[in-house]
């Protein structure tokens, strides 16, 4: 007869961990433009559904400008609403309180494509290898928030 062979399979489930940026971008999270702080509520929130196996849909045209990354219960959008604005949008349930958070931006079609590829690879990297980091993000609206024009 042959031998029988059992092997110890170990579930260990990967958890979603910060960058020491995104860390220190936590502790003032008011001070950042909103924009950043739905985006950096929205990344945790997915990095914890994939690290609990949730079925994670995303959806990304960047001819379009349109990403929306989606669970049973939760939805974050960019999309274009009318010319030259878009909508960011984040909601989700906690029990039964629906939690949203949207944040309307102007920019030309070109901005909004730049805004749309980060986002995309800021979630694509949270929910596959559970990085939250919230840099280029940063990055991208601190830039933008200093070119816009400033009141007299």
């Amino acid at each position: 007869m042959g031998e029988t062979l059992t092997k110890n399979i170990e579930v260990v489930r990967g958890t979603p961990h910060f960058v020491a940026e995104t860390e220190e971008a936590l502790s003032r999270l008011r001070e950042l433009p909103l924009p950043v702080q739905v985006v950096l509520r929205a990344l945790q929130h997915f990095a914890d559904k994939a690290s609990d196996s949730a079925d994670i849909y995303i959806t990304y045209y960047d001819s379009n400008t349109y990403l929306r990354v989606a669970t049973k219960k939760s939805v974050f959008l960019f999309e274009q609403t009318h010319e030259n604005t878009y909508l960011l949008y984040f909601e989700r349930q906690r029990g039964a309180t629906e939690i949203i958070k949207k944040v309307l931006i102007h920019c030309d079609e070109e901005t909004a494509k730049k805004i749309v590829k980060v986002l995309y690879s800021v979630f694509e990297d949270a929910v596959e290898n559970g990085n939250i980091d919230v840099r280029p993000v940063v990055e991208l609206f601190c830039i933008e928030a200093q070119q816009q024009p400033q009141p007299q």
